[in-house]
């Protein structure tokens, strides 16, 4: 509960909302920089639009790998939201996703105190430890160490807990809705633009309305100003879940391109991407 009271004066609420414009702005900005320091032949270098569709394919894996190597669920939620705000402000231009997906694990793995050995998951995903920890420091600097991490599947925990509080029960075809809805959020800007509470209640609103559940949750959870608030941003939230829905659904051959140009072209442009060395891992 104290997590989630906390989130109003967060670094999560402070530093890392923003506006859709600020997020597409943003993302431009930060391509257009690392595209300039390539010249020559450019036919390799992934599009706008390619690196979205690799950072959905990362994501992917991300819960992927979590999920293989049976490791708590904090974890690799916190990994997935580090490495979205990673590639918010670096470009896989001169940020190698296949390193950065694996210190975003160790990483969250140390945040959520689930501690792995970087040797263990290293080896277990055939990864050079030295590298990834190498990619440490620079991660955390881009985050700007900002490392607590507010979830919506808090948020649906706490809100069950409230309204049990209230003896209201949420039935068990509606709470997993709920959780399988909020975990497609990943796959939008979703943590950039609201409040993660707002995310779960949402969810949790579209799963009681699909299982035919009676109950208003929100009725019971909020007063009439707070209840405003939230009818504002939800029509907002739905369709960035039903995006989610779609975005989660991997389309293997629209990865195929740009993961294979990838790689070349950092073959192609490794003295331009000496100075970030870090890439160079292929």
């Amino acid at each position: 509960q104290r997590r989630l009271m906390d989130f109003g004066v967060s670094t999560q609420r402070n530093f890392w909302l923003f506006s859709s414009d600020e997020i597409a702005a943003q993302r431009k900005r930060t391509y257009e920089e690392a595209k300039v320091v390539f010249t020559g032949d450019l036919s390799n270098m992934i599009t706008v639009e390619e690196e979205r569709v690799l950072r959905m394919y990362y994501i992917y894996k991300i819960l992927d790998i979590g999920k293989k190597l049976r490791y708590n669920a904090k974890v690799t939620n916190t990994a997935v939201i580090l490495f979205k705000r990673f590639y918010l402000l670096n470009s896989m231009l001169i940020r190698d996703p296949q390193v950065h997906i694996i210190t975003a694990l160790y990483v969250a793995s140390k945040i959520e105190e689930y501690p792995v050995e970087a040797v263990d998951i290293c080896s277990t995903l055939k990864a050079d430890r030295e590298k990834v920890l190498f990619s440490e420091y620079y991660f955390l600097q881009s985050l700007r160490f900002h490392l607590k991490i507010f979830h919506p599947q808090d948020s649906l925990v706490a809100i069950k807990y409230e309204l049990s509080a209230k003896n209201i029960s949420v039935p068990d075809a509606v709470a997993e809705l709920a959780s399988k809805l909020v975990l497609f959020s990943f796959y939008t800007d979703a943590c950039f633009l609201f409040h993660p509470t707002h995310v779960a209640l949402v969810a949790l609103r579209i799963a009681a309305q699909s299982k035919k559940c009676p109950v208003d949750f929100l009725a019971e959870l909020s007063n009439e100003e707070s209840a405003a608030g939230f009818k504002s941003v939800e029509p907002e939230i739905k369709e960035c879940l039903k995006k989610g829905m779609q975005n989660g659904k991997i389309n293997e051959k629209a990865v195929e391109e740009p993961f294979q140009k990838l790689p070349k072209f950092y073959a192609e442009h490794e003295e331009e991407l000496s100075p970030f060395i870090i890439t160079s891992f292929y």
